[in-house]
């Protein structure tokens, strides 16, 4: 049993064949992917990525480099967005939060 514990289906580059990624997926052997959010927008759009197929699964957060999205409300904000969701287990983890040195 694999998991991908980061892959961004979420952008765009995936709009047309989104489907057939996952699908050539699981064929190969995974059982479940995580897809990190990037900022609270993203954090929506992984959520509901994630509700649309059984075995993916959200992460929410904000990577370094998008902080200047937030502002004194994001925690609160994700704090609540976990809340809202607890009941249906899609979201497994706060992230995108590493260090990245590119």
């Amino acid at each position: 049993m694999l998991t991908d514990t980061h892959c961004h289906l979420d952008l765009e580059k995936f709009d047309e064949d989104r489907d057939a990624a996952i699908q050539r997926a699981l064929d190969a052997g995974l059982c479940r992917i995580l897809i990190p959010a990037m900022d609270h927008e993203s954090s929506l759009a992984v959520i509901k990525l994630a509700e649309a197929y059984p075995n993916i699964y959200a992460t929410v957060g904000f990577h370094p480099t998008e902080l200047e999205k937030w502002n004194e409300g994001s925690i609160i904000d994700l704090r609540d967005l976990i809340l809202e969701q607890s009941e249906k287990n899609k979201i497994v983890a706060v992230g995108e939060i590493g260090l990245d040195y590119y």
